[in-house]
């Protein structure tokens, strides 16, 4: 299963927008692995490695096309650690009853420890990138623009369901990286990424924690994960399949573009409307004057 394309993000998001929540299958699943990597440090390229080993794994856009915001609404509006308890207690059912065995990406990675405490036999992976400025510049080229987008109509109207300004900023707030005049700052970001490896660290047992880089490929992977994955990992790397790599910056960016065009269209469109009925009246009044005698 290669990386989704533009098509495949624009059907999560109308799914987010206009679909039902989907009613979740009878059985349930515990997590096996957790990604407790931030989002642009290869959480795609991972969830589609955990993918090809028969996991099934939760990330945004499982989030959005599974309309869970409201989950995480809660998490972040819990305003005492009781509460914030239950609220990831309600995260983890609904995780768990969708069949979601592995996670990735945000809004799951802000709460890996509080995952690996309600499911301790799991194991985590820390994606991350070569260094914090460049994780900086990746996201402030691609995720950090969507946020600020998602205040204009139409995008506006579905709050809540393709996008959670609250939550995100909850968790920009939470990295010590909170936005200033709707996005965060780079020297903010830079250091956001450096400080959470070092708290992951201190906070997941070395035997039950994985550092990862994309570029590391299937080989610490597979050896993390074993014995539990040991017959499909054998299988991949005697396949030769390379390790995925779901470069999605482009893509991104593109995306970005298609989202403010139809801001922009959608906004314009009153005046666009306006401005043709003008033209047609003095069209009309023209032909009606130059028919008279």
């Amino acid at each position: 299963m290669g990386p989704p394309g533009l098509a495949q993000n624009a059907a999560v998001v109308a799914k987010g927008m206009f679909g039902k929540a989907q009613v979740a299958p009878a059985a349930s699943e515990p997590l096996h692995v957790i990604g407790a990597g931030l989002g642009r440090t290869g959480t795609s390229s991972l969830k589609l490695a955990l993918e090809s080993l028969g996991l099934k794994v939760y990330h945004m856009r499982e989030n959005i096309s599974n309309q869970h915001w409201p989950l995480w609404r809660a998490w972040s509006r819990s305003t005492s650690p009781e509460e914030s308890a239950r609220a990831i207690e309600g995260i983890a059912r609904g995780l768990s009853s969708h069949g979601f065995n592995a996670t990735t990406d945000f809004p799951a990675c802000m709460v890996y420890k509080e995952l690996l405490d309600l499911y301790p036999s799991a194991k985590v992976v820390l994606s991350v990138r070569s260094s914090g400025e460049v994780w900086a510049t990746s996201v402030l080229s691609t995720i950090a623009r969507f946020v600020p987008l998602m205040r204009y109509p139409p995008w506006s109207f579905f709050e809540g369901k393709v996008f959670d300004v609250g939550v995100i900023n909850y968790g920009w707030e939470l990295l010590g990286a909170p936005p200033v005049g709707g996005l965060p700052l780079q020297k903010d970001l830079a250091a956001a990424h450096d400080s959470w490896i070092d708290k992951v660290r201190a906070t997941v047992p070395p035997d039950k924690l994985l550092i990862h880089e994309a570029k590391h490929g299937w080989k610490p992977l597979c050896e993390f994960l074993a014995p539990e994955f040991e017959q499909p990992c054998a299988d991949i790397l005697a396949s030769g399949v390379p390790y995925p790599h779901a470069n999605d910056t482009v893509l991104m960016q593109r995306f970005i573009v298609v989202v403010q065009a139809v801001s922009f269209f959608f906004c314009a469109s009153p005046l666009l409307l306006l401005l043709l009925c003008v033209r047609s009246l003095v069209l009309k009044r023209c032909g009606s004057k130059s028919k008279r005698p």
